[in-house]
């Protein structure tokens, strides 16, 4: 697991290199406790797991890699991290299951995620059951984007 929790901003970040086939979630999450946690149920899920708590590292890692899952905090100071994933062309970001992560709303609030720009809206106060909270968000968008890849699939014969 690659993080780099409150480290200077290097000048060139890198791309991650992962096995292919790998699914890897990205973390954008401030507190360790919260970013530890979050790692556990990703890997508990099956899911490879990277992030960075330092939004001009993580602007750059979004840029240079794919992931499957992407989290980010729902806070003021990663503003410019939902904007780098509000510019990704309409494929780029329906490969990718976008979470926001805070305390404004309620668990799962349709209204909240469409005003993020996200696929899923997860509140902060819910860790003891977030195990579950994962499974279903990573179900509901396997679920609704299953016609995308389909159609993918059968365009680009993938």
């Amino acid at each position: 697991m690659k993080h780099d929790h409150d480290q200077p901003v290097s000048p060139e970040v890198e791309p991650d290199y992962y096995p292919p086939g790998s699914k890897v979630s990205f973390l954008c999450l401030e507190d360790q406790v919260l970013f530890q946690s979050f790692q556990d149920l990703f890997e508990q899920a099956g899911y490879l797991v990277t992030g960075s708590s330092n939004v001009q590292v993580a602007v750059q890692r979004l840029r240079l890699n794919r992931y499957q899952v992407v989290v980010i905090e729902d806070q003021a100071r990663f503003r410019p991290v939902f904007q780098e994933t509000g510019r990704w062309s309409g494929r780029d970001r329906r490969d990718v299951n976008l979470i926001a992560l805070g305390d404004r709303s309620a668990s799962l609030h349709q209204q909240m995620a469409f005003v993020l720009g996200v696929n899923y809206y997860l509140n902060k106060k819910d860790m003891p059951r977030m195990q579950d909270l994962i499974k279903q968000v990573i179900a509901g968008y396997d679920e609704y984007y299953q016609p995308w890849k389909l159609a993918r699939e059968a365009t680009n014969g993938n």
